[in-house]
């Protein structure tokens, strides 16, 4: 499909409520402008140079997935907005400037947000956050997909607290699911060492951790959200050999429900 096919399709297909581009690869400028019925759009693995998406007024829900580092988006006039999903595949900033590029009045429509990530492009990723308010979110997925990490890289724990400052972003969550990856360890000590982080404030009332295998890494970065979650009212972790896992064995007093399932 090139440009031109695209504008075709759209000034022919007025009444088209969801679209969904995968693997368009011959798209170069993505131009959605003006397309009042669309309320569904997913753009997916795409290599265009730009994404413009403007006046989409009964637009929903929008999801961006794999697309270069270099192209760059436009988001504007799309006040139904309410749902986004972004999946990076590098170390992209195309979140960072879709966030930050929306007015707040944007920002404040959203109520949900699945974001998708090799965990080594966290820290190029959520640079800009702590100065992006998302007071309206009420649920946040975050999933790590599976990578390796060489002894030269940044230490993986070190690369989680930075989505702390995301999820302090959304003031107003009453679900925070993580889906964590299977990936390298290194030595407990070393890992621990690095994740000295401050008390925060995380609003999650349900917290849900996914695929909990008990290394390191996830032990102290579950740790620590549970311990920061001041109005955390129930837990459920799928783990592998859930009952033997470390974080099973955590006081969890303090919380009405707790639930430990089996992968």
């Amino acid at each position: 499909m090139t440009d031109q096919d695209l504008q075709l399709l759209l000034s022919n297909c007025i009444a088209l409520e969801s679209l969904k581009l995968v693997f368009a690869l011959n798209l170069e400028n993505v131009s959605i402008v003006g397309h009042t019925k669309l309320k569904h759009l997913n753009l997916t693995y795409l290599k265009a140079d730009s994404i413009v998406i403007r006046d989409a007024i009964s637009l929903v829900s929008f999801a961006l997935h794999g697309v270069r580092d270099e192209c760059s988006l436009q988001l504007s006039n799309t006040p139904k907005l309410t749902e986004l999903s972004f999946e990076e595949l590098f170390p992209l900033n195309l979140l960072d400037a879709l966030l930050t590029g929306m007015t707040s009045c944007m920002r404040d429509q959203l109520r949900t947000m699945h974001l998708s990530t090799r965990a080594d492009c966290i820290p190029e990723m959520y640079r800009e956050l702590p100065w992006v308010d998302l007071v309206n979110i009420k649920h946040l997925e975050l999933s790590f997909y599976a990578m390796d990490m060489n002894p030269s890289s940044p230490y993986l724990l070190r690369n989680f607290f930075q989505l702390v400052r995301l999820i302090e972003a959304c003031r107003s969550l009453d679900k925070l699911v993580i889906k964590f990856a299977h990936i390298l360890e290194y030595p407990k000590e070393a890992m621990l060492e690095t994740y000295v982080g401050p008390r925060c404030e995380l609003s999650p009332k349900y917290l849900e951790i996914s695929r909990y295998f008990g290394t390191p890494s996830q032990l102290a970065f579950t740790s620590y959200l549970i311990d920061n979650a001041i109005s955390l009212q129930k837990v459920t972790v799928v783990a592998r050999n859930a009952w033997e896992s470390a974080c099973a064995r955590r006081d969890f007093q303090h919380i009405a429900s707790v639930s430990f399932l089996d992968m």
